[in-house]
């Protein structure tokens, strides 16, 4: 027997509540995802002009290839903690990180742009990508963990019930 049905309550049961706006975090990270598209036809293409075959990730000896291949690694390098921050983040301060990750997504476009010239000094323009990162990180380090859902009514009435009832089942909310 599992003892997980004991520590919480089924997800089919748990309501689900976002914030207003949240639409506008949920469109950035779509937009993470068409950035990503577009990186990766760059180094396809790149791949056919430089005849480099895969699954060779870098060139001995091209150095405008291997810029082009470095920027799209460095972004999916840090794709998975923007992710991680927009989504997170985003459900405390949703229009906040909605333009923090238009920012970022943009200073990333200019950071590979700049690199793709195959001059890696020409990648820090792309550095006000930060701008947009860097309010990201202080802002989930101000997410304070708290009651689960302490911020949604749904979620405080049915923890209100569980606590009272101690059921962890089939839980009716009438808001």
């Amino acid at each position: 027997m599992s003892l997980s049905k004991y520590l919480a309550p089924p997800l089919t049961s748990l309501p689900l509540c976002l914030p207003r706006y949240y639409g506008g975090v949920i469109l950035v990270g779509v937009g993470a995802f068409g950035l990503n598209a577009y990186f990766v036809r760059r180094v396809m293409q790149a791949r056919k002009e430089h005849n480099v075959e895969l699954p060779i990730m870098y060139h001995p000896t091209d150095k405008l290839f291997n810029c082009i291949q470095r920027g799209h690694q460095n972004y999916l390098e840090v794709l998975p903690y923007f992710l991680m921050a927009l989504f997170v983040g985003g459900l405390r301060y949703p229009r906040t990180y909605t333009a923090c990750g238009v920012i970022f997504l943009l200073g990333r476009l200019i950071y590979f742009q700049g690199y793709s010239t195959g001059d890696p000094g020409k990648r820090y323009k792309g550095s006000i990508s930060m701008i947009g990162g860097l309010p990201m990180i202080l802002g989930l380090l101000s997410f304070r963990c708290s009651t689960p859902g302490s911020q949604c009514k749904m979620y405080r009435l049915y923890f209100t019930q569980i606590k009272e009832t101690g059921l962890h089942g089939r839980i009716f909310i009438n808001t």
